[in-house]
């Protein structure tokens, strides 16, 4: 018998430790080969941010809705940096 995995108590502290990896990454940015476990911050904000994603697609079971949320969220962002680059 697979239990299931309870990452409910990971998930109400998602931001929190979102933000520990994001000080993580910075901190492997800033003092390069000198910061200690530097890499694991990636690890970290990746795994969070896919438990997030997880239940934010388990609120509601129509997928279509789910991706078009993601786009309208994520579309405006990527055109603002992205037809700059591209023209120049």
């Amino acid at each position: 018998m697979i239990k299931e995995i309870k990452l409910t108590l990971f998930s109400e502290y998602r931001s929190v430790l979102m933000g520990v990896a994001i000080i993580f990454i910075m901190a492997s940015h800033s003092l390069g080969r000198f910061a200690l476990n530097g890499n694991i911050g990636v690890e970290w904000f990746l795994i969070s941010s896919a438990i997030g994603q997880f239940y934010s697609l388990k609120k509601n079971d129509e997928k279509w809705s789910f991706y078009k949320r993601k786009i309208i969220r994520v579309l405006p962002a990527y055109l603002i940096i992205a037809i700059p680059y591209f023209l120049f």
